[in-house]
């Protein structure tokens, strides 16, 4: 059924992707970043890099069926998130996708 087919490991991968993709369609046309690095298959702290005049943001890319204000983040993810350097015009950010009302953009 349905529900085993999104719960398997590789339809989750499969929606990660495409939420990947989704971000950066978002973060190109939508929020004027003109440059934007996926680090494909990275267990790293960030999923991609979004480059614009004024900032670099590294991004972690999330999905989630939950409408609660911090669904998709975990304690662990800030912890990771934080690991990377910052510094001035470096902004670190969460991309949760709600499934039914789009991206919320939390910044550490």
């Amino acid at each position: 059924g349905y529900d085993y087919e999104k719960s398997h490991p590789m339809a989750r991968v499969q929606i990660g992707r495409e939420i990947e993709y989704l971000a950066v369609h978002h973060a190109v046309q939508h929020l004027g970043y003109f440059a934007v690095l996926l680090t494909r298959g990275s267990r790293g702290p960030f999923d991609m890099v979004a480059i614009s005049m004024n900032e670099t943001a590294f991004v972690q890319v999330k999905y989630t069926t939950q409408t609660r204000p911090k669904a998709g983040i975990s304690p662990h993810s800030v912890r990771y998130l934080n690991t990377v350097p910052s510094g001035h015009k470096i902004s670190k950010q969460f991309w949760v996708y709600v499934e039914g009302e789009g991206w919320r953009i939390t910044h550490l």
